[in-house]
């Protein structure tokens, strides 16, 4: 009998030795007995033909394989497995009848692939399962070389996030370890990213595409696995989610009862979970498998070195020509090392963005690449990206035509404006167009790259300021965002509010950074506060507050409502004396009371979600918001959208008034788990619109005979409608009538 401490040593020795070095234990990534051949399967198709070849086989059970075919090239590949699959067919349908007694030579082998005993209705089945699954021998084996280049990096990521490292392999599955991989769904790069779960995780625009970078999209798949793992519970599960979604992966929980991922292979059933989502924990298995010992399956393999790029954090923005030139290497080399940035920046429409880590060969014969940037005269460095021209599709207009009228070519318009197909454009569209030579060649110097900047106050405090934005008050003080942004701690540099007190670099005086709102600021009201609370805390007075804000009444303010305060001498003197660069960011004031449009600075940062808008009343009801549709609703409440479409008596086939008030079905899901689950919904929307735009001042516009909110929302720069609602939180925008004024925000691309 072992001694109770030896026994815990024992344990600890034998669960070290099933996790193997860097790997993970059979417990976190099992293979359940129905998913063996399931794996063989994949095993084959990664290991034994290449992508001159494929198998035909059965889609539900994978150990049913009628044959493999090869062709020299694609095109008599694909004419050969459409034969084979009908002769596979045809003769599943004749074994289906039962006639076996003058069965040739090929039919009694394709029926010794079946169970004895298989029935007719079983034969008949698999006649409409024959697939062709296409080889991917070389590009695994291709992949395995690649790897080596990433493998350390990716390994190292996974740990620090508390991934199991084996799914290093992963990458096989999605990509073959290739970074330039393009889906026709839209997905891109090693993990093969689609564009919408991407935006939570990296940066997407017309500049830059961080999918196409293995680093930077390392660490995205790290957290999104992690993500799916602290919901799902399980990584079967998790791996699952990433290819069908974390929330399709919960419907399967709950249809089947379990967390099992070989049950719920077996049993769940949607529209949704095909073969793709079916088979890709077994993917994973088998690639993992197959990464484990490659040599096994294709002999010697030699791995590429390692990237061990140096990289140099860009304190300005820099045409391609202007590092190209400084640093020392060619264009194609800065290209090969920065798949992250588009092709508008390779062609010098745009300058390579402010902060963007720059990767760079290291040279141990050249200075470093922060010392030779550091020579680049003033009059090559910006402060703020090339900025587009901006056009309005017509009705008649096609592609080739704009591309014409403005000298560029489409594939220029395609790139810039992430069209999917040069043949899809849609009247009313807002295009950008490329500014030709803004960045090849070093452009006159804007106002904002000349500016000087000011000294750090003696204080060392600076208090912001309606118009501000971080970048602003950065380059007023000579200080990089990054160093702001730490020395205030501050998540989110897109969230600052005028009066909010910031500590610059460089200076002395410690303030917080949490600062209450100084008067000529703005308020956003809590729970429980009146305008008579806010005045008296703000040392104003009500007529003040109801003048300022144009209030209907002093009794009437909701929830989240953003208050201007009016600013006094005592503001006014709490802020640094003004100089020629402050005096150009308009100090705290109330909007303006134009007759006509106006522009207006306002709040430079997204207004906090306001959790009222989307509760549920005592009634079981809820207002219709912008971007939410019956099919959402019916996903929230697990139930059905015809459901919920009769108990309002909404007409089928017509989209949800905006505002209308509809009554739900919470016999399923509570109304608490139903509010978190929309505004989840909510915040990721927002969170994707900010960060590709920020806020730029806002127009005070004046409401004509004919406007509606669709035209408002859809007009220039493209307002999403809660984004105006959240600028105008006093009108029924469900109700716009002549002669009212609308507040709409003008947004701008971040860099």
């Amino acid at each position: 009998m072992l001694l109770p401490g030896l026994r815990s040593c024992l344990a600890l020795f034998l669960l070290a030795a099933s996790v193997g070095a860097g790997g993970a234990s059979a417990a976190e990534l099992p293979m359940p007995a129905s998913l063996v051949p399931r794996v063989d399967f994949w095993t084959r198709v990664y290991t034994e033909v290449g992508t001159d070849g494929g198998l035909i086989h059965d889609t539900e059970n994978l150990g049913i394989v009628y044959e493999v075919v090869r062709a020299p090239s694609q095109r008599a590949l694909s004419s050969r497995y459409k034969k084979a699959k009908t002769k596979y067919r045809a003769i599943l349908r004749k074994l289906a009848l039962g006639r076996n007694s003058s069965l040739s030579n090929e039919e009694r082998r394709v029926l010794a692939l079946f169970p004895k005993d298989v029935s007719k209705k079983t034969l008949a089945a698999s006649a409409d399962r024959v697939r062709f699954q296409l080889g991917q021998a070389n590009k695994f084996r291709d992949g395995v070389q690649r790897m080596g280049r990433w493998e350390g990096f990716i390994r190292k990521t996974l740990r620090e996030r508390g991934v199991p490292e084996d799914l290093v392999a992963l990458p096989h599955v999605e990509s073959s370890y290739n970074p330039k991989a393009y889906s026709h769904a839209g997905a891109s790069g090693l993990w093969q990213f689609m564009p919408g779960t991407a935006r939570s995780f990296m940066r997407i625009n017309h500049v830059m595409d961080e999918r196409r970078d293995p680093f930077i999209a390392s660490v995205g798949a790290a957290r999104l696995l992690r993500a799916n793992y602290e919901r799902t519970g399980t990584w079967p599960l998790a791996i699952s989610a990433y290819n069908h979604g974390a929330a399709g992966m919960s419907r399967a929980i709950r249809q089947v009862g379990t967390r099992d991922i070989g049950r719920i292979v077996a049993k769940y059933r949607s529209r949704s979970f095909g073969f793709a989502s079916k088979n890709f924990y077994s993917e994973f298995l088998a690639a993992r498998k197959i990464n484990k010992n490659p040599e096994k399956y294709f002999g010697p393999i030699r791995k590429d070195a390692p990237e061990n790029p140096e990289i140099v954090n860009l304190d300005h923005y820099y045409s391609v020509a202007t590092l190209s030139r400084h640093l020392e290497i060619p264009v194609a080399t800065l290209k090969e090392r920065n798949p992250a940035l588009l092709s508008p920046v390779w062609a010098g429409q745009k300058r390579v963005p402010l902060h963007y880590g720059l990767r760079l060969p290291r040279r141990p014969d050249k200075p470093t690449g922060k010392v030779m940037l550091a020579n680049v005269p003033r009059g090559e460095r910006y402060a703020e990206q090339v900025v587009d021209k901006r056009y309005r599709v017509r009705r008649g207009d096609s592609l080739s035509k704009i591309a014409r009228r403005f000298r560029v070519r489409e594939s220029e318009l395609v790139s810039l404006n992430g069209l999917r197909s040069r043949h899809k454009i849609r009247i009313g569209q807002v295009l950008e167009i490329p500014v030709k030579g803004g960045g090849a060649t070093a452009a006159a110097p804007s106002q904002a790259a000349r500016r000087v900047p000011e000294p750090v106050p003696s204080d060392g405090v600076y208090r912001v300021r309606k118009g501000d934005t971080f970048g602003k008050i950065a380059a007023r003080f000579g200080v990089t965002q990054a160093d702001l942004q730490a020395k205030n701690k501050i998540r989110n540099r897109n969230r600052i509010r005028p009066g909010q007190v910031l500590q610059i670099p460089g200076g002395s005086r410690t303030a917080s950074p949490d600062a209450r709102p100084a008067k000529g600021g703005v308020y956003t009201v809590r729970k429980g506060d009146t305008l008579h609370s806010i005045a008296k805390r703000m040392g104003s007075s009500e007529a003040e507050l109801v003048e300022l804000n144009g209030l209907k009444s002093r009794h009437r303010i909701k929830i989240g409502q953003t208050l201007y305060l009016p600013g006094g001498r005592a503001a006014r003197e709490s802020e640094p004396a003004p100089t020629k660069s402050s005096a150009e960011s308009p100090a705290a004031a109330p909007p303006a009371r134009a007759n006509s449009a106006a522009e207006v600075p306002v709040e430079q940062t997204k207004l906090p979600l306001a959790p009222e808008r989307y509760a549920v009343d005592s009634q079981g009801r809820i207002e219709v918001q912008s971007d939410e549709t019956l099919g959402h609703y019916a996903e929230w409440l697990e139930t059905s959208a015809s459901g919920l479409r009769n108990r309002n008596g909404l007409p089928a086939g017509r989209p949800l008034p905006l505002g209308r008030r509809v009554t739900l079905d919470f016999s399923r899901v509570p109304k608490a788990d139903f509010e978190q689950r929309r505004l989840a919904h909510h915040r990721v929307i927002q969170q994707r619109f900010f960060s590709q735009f920020e806020v730029d001042g806002a127009t005070d516009y004046v409401l004509r005979s004919g406007d509606t909110l669709w035209k408002l929302s859809r007009g220039e720069g493209a307002v999403p409608v809660w984004l105006l609602r959240d600028y105008n939180p006093n009108l029924d925008l469900a109700a716009l009538r002549a002669g009212q004024r609308v507040k709409i925000p003008k947004l701008k691309p971040k860099g």
